[in-house]
């Protein structure tokens, strides 16, 4: 609510450290936002590979992975992660890129 991305990356970085078999959605998808927020895309790519090896049938893993891979210019890499949502059947425009729509 504050806004305050340096804490919640602290906050979620420290729990997945402590807990590596995580398996809740929120931690990874609260801590690839946060680390989106400050411009750290890199690092939420790194963060949502994490959670589509830990949840690899979670839509939202691949709908958000395909975002950041989408603001880092890798879109044949990102229509790949929306095609999987579409496969999990979870809904694509959820999570759109903002220069182009990512459905097809």
């Amino acid at each position: 609510r504050r806004k305050d991305y340096k804490g919640a990356i602290k906050f979620y970085s420290e729990f997945l450290a402590a807990n590596p078999d995580c398996t809740n959605a929120i931690v990874f998808a609260s801590l690839a936002y946060a680390q989106e927020a400050l411009g750290q895309t890199n690092d939420a790519l790194a963060t949502c590979e994490k959670w589509v090896k830990a949840m690899p049938e979670c839509p939202a893993a691949f709908r958000q992975r395909g975002g950041v891979k989408w603001k880092l210019g890798d879109k044949a890499g990102a229509r790949a992660d929306f095609d999987k949502v579409k496969h999990l059947g979870g809904r694509v425009d959820a999570k759109k890129p903002t220069d182009e729509p990512p459905a097809r």
